[in-house]
């Protein structure tokens, strides 16, 4: 028999967004998660809804039935409960400000709110004012006046196949759960094969004939 996967919640994570991107209600079952990791052996598939439990006590996912769940890509992780207190910050200090002065007042370490701040002034949320001897000062722009919400950095963790591992969930989906002889069917499994070629056909060299 073979030893079981060890399956993660970020395996689980990155499987539920293939499946889900390229889907207009987001959502997806356990079974076509099984298929799609390929897992067979019920400690696998046991741990695979553990994760996603886990997830939807979080909010990343949505329980729409048993077995069934809707991906929540507006989701932020608790990691991210930060920002709001940074922001609060920048948007009510006078200008000419330290990131270490941030740190102080919001209590978050130096090492996030410097990422961060960083973020800000790359999206034009904050500008520099200057130096007080080594230490770099800043202010908020009209920009973040404008900009009552706290405005979120993309997700660090996002997969670079993203697009790629949707194309090729919902081809499995449509292969097994569809009528492919279907015109309609056939269209779209012809347009997520071209998702594909376009990412790899470039990337491979054909083999020379025997």
């Amino acid at each position: 028999m073979e030893e079981p996967q060890t399956i993660t919640t970020a395996m689980v994570r990155q499987a539920m967004r293939g499946f889900c991107a390229d889907i207009k209600d987001h959502r997806v079952s356990n079974a076509q998660l099984y298929e799609a990791m390929g897992l067979t052996q019920e400690c696998e598939k046991a741990r695979l809804r553990s994760c996603i439990a886990d997830m939807t006590l979080s909010g990343e996912t949505i329980k729409i039935s048993p077995g069934l769940y809707e991906y929540n890509f507006k989701y932020r992780s608790r990691e991210n409960t930060s920002y709001p207190a940074i922001w609060r910050f920048v948007r009510t200090q006078k200008p000419g400000w330290s990131i270490s002065y941030a740190c102080q007042l919001t209590r978050v370490s130096y090492s996030r709110t410097a990422r961060y701040i960083a973020w800000l002034e790359n999206e034009g949320f904050v500008t520099r004012h200057g130096k007080d001897s080594k230490t770099t000062l800043y202010h908020a722009t009209d920009k973040a006046d404008r900009t009552p919400e706290t405005p979120y950095p993309p997700l660090t963790d996002r997969n670079p196949f993203e697009k790629e591992n949707a194309a090729a969930a919902r081809l499995a989906t449509l292969m097994l759960c569809h009528d492919p002889y279907q015109p309609r069917v056939a269209a779209e499994i012809v347009k997520h094969c071209k998702t594909l070629l376009a990412r790899f056909a470039k990337n491979t060299k054909e083999e020379p004939h025997a």
